[in-house]
This record gives structure tokens, sequence and C-alpha cells, in this order.
């Protein structure tokens, strides 16, 4: 099977050729493979395929499509062979639940922030307290000499701490 079209890969329109077509896939030719993991647009006729391509080597690459495709209508060269009907557009029952994961991933990073902003409160009150004690020490002999003076006492530096 030789189907041509157009493909969308980035920026740029290239003619293709469909060698393989299923109702959720197909192998393409192009002259550029898309990368693995890449989503590229298609348009034969007036049907337009979003896919990602799951495997790419040379020339020839493989897509997987979201929804089904009017295989009938693709491989007749865009005239619609018969309507696709049973395509919906919403293929769930029910809604989506919210997913608790996001919910648990959102409350690990609040969780780490805060550790985060605890340690750096604990760090800076240690340099606090240690700059303190540090100051009071280098002016404690000196300010008790000045004091001994001012008393009227014999001038002697108090003993230094352990």
């Amino acid at each position: 099977m030789l189907i041509r079209a157009r493909m969308r890969y980035g920026a740029s329109w290239k003619d293709i050729c469909i060698l393989n077509l299923s109702s959720r896939g197909m192998m393409v030719r192009s002259s550029v493979a898309p990368l693995p993991g890449s989503y590229v647009e298609m348009r034969r006729g007036s049907h337009v395929i979003v896919a990602r391509v799951v495997w790419a080597n040379d020339y020839k690459f493989g897509v997987l499509t979201q929804d089904r495709l009017p295989v009938d209508a693709l491989a007749s060269g865009g005239a619609v062979a018969k309507p696709i009907a049973d395509i919906p557009v919403e293929r769930r029952a029910t809604p989506r639940r919210p997913n608790r994961l996001d919910d648990r991933h959102a409350a690990s990073r609040l969780i780490g922030r805060l550790l985060e902003y605890g340690f750096i409160l604990i760090v800076g009150v240690s340099a606090a307290v240690g700059g303190f004690v540090t100051v009071q020490e280098a002016f404690a002999s000196p300010l008790a000499v000045i004091s001994n003076a001012l008393s009227g006492e014999e001038a002697k530096p108090p003993a230094p701490n352990p």
C-alpha cells in the first residue's frame, strides 16, 4: 500500500508515503524520520491525523494515534466510503477523578520547603548567637578593666572563661 499524504513535523510540512495502515497506527516513509516520542500532524484529503512517533529508523517510522483511523476513507483517496459514527469525542464514560498523585506531590513540595526554611532559620540563629558570644567575650576584658578603674579598685583583668 502506498498512500501519499502530507506531514507537519516541527514548523515545516513534508511529503510522506503511508506504507501500512491500521485502525490505531501506521508505518510511514518520509525524507526525515521524526524522533520517537514526538508528535506529528498528517493530512490526507480532508482527514487530519495527530499521532505520536513510537519508533523510527532511517526514513521509516511508526506512529500511534489516540483515536481510531478511518482506514477505508484514507485508502480510497480521502472520499469517505462510510461514515465513522462510532468514534466518540469523549471516550470516558465518567469524568476523570482528580489525580491523588498530584496532591501528594504538592504536599511533598510544601514539606520540603518548610524543612529548607527551618534549616536556614536554625543556621541563621546559630550564627547570630555565636557572633554575639564572640563579641561579648572580646569586650568583656577591656570593659572589666574600665569598670574597675572607674570604681577605684585595683585594675585586674578577669580570668578567661574556659
